[in-house]
């Protein structure tokens, strides 16, 4: 940080996390950028490549392909979290699941 600018902090609270079948989970995220322009969730199935469950552009949500027609995702976003809640886990939803920003300066 030689110019004295901070940088970013974005932080996964928590990051391995195992339930039941069955249960519900929070991934929580967390970001001191106060710029997002858009922020994502991602699930990784190994064999597989990231699939984009959730996407936000400014304060438009959009729920991804088999992830927009089920009540077992919920949302809960604000100027500095983007926590997703899965419902009632399924073996389907089972993977590594990850987040990201894109911001301005």
């Amino acid at each position: 940080m030689k110019d004295g600018t901070l940088r970013p902090i974005v932080s996964q609270s928590v990051q391995t996390e195992s339930m039941p079948l069955g249960e519900s989970v929070t991934l929580e995220w967390f970001s001191t950028v106060d710029s997002v322009l858009s922020w994502i969730w991602l699930k990784h199935t190994p064999g597989h490549g990231l699939v984009p469950i959730v996407t936000t552009y400014y304060e438009k949500v959009q729920f991804q392909q088999d992830f927009a027609n089920t009540s077992r995702f919920e949302l809960q976003k604000d100027d500095f979290s983007f926590n997703l809640t899965l419902w009632n886990v399924a073996h389907a939803y089972v993977g590594s699941y990850h987040c990201g920003i894109f911001w301005y300066n």
